[in-house]
């Protein structure tokens, strides 16, 4: 089956788009991921009282995220 031009460039264009949505995503985790290091970094420095807290957080948000994807 051959693809038109117009269907061929359509096509190059979806690719185009998930690409820059991919990168998209990648910079926001990125962003994320260095915010929480910085505070848990924070937290190690000013002490231990904060810690527990944070490192029980990443369990919840993955569960979070789990439901969010399952409603989705």
């Amino acid at each position: 089956m051959m693809l038109t031009r117009w269907q061929m460039k359509a096509c190059i264009q979806l690719l185009y788009a998930d690409a820059f949505m991919l990168l998209v995503l990648e910079v926001l985790v990125l962003i994320a991921s260095i915010s929480f290091i910085a505070t848990l970094c924070t937290a190690l420095i000013s002490g231990w009282e904060l810690t527990p807290l944070l490192l029980l957080a990443i369990p919840v948000k993955i569960i979070g995220q789990r439901k969010q994807e399952k409603v989705n």
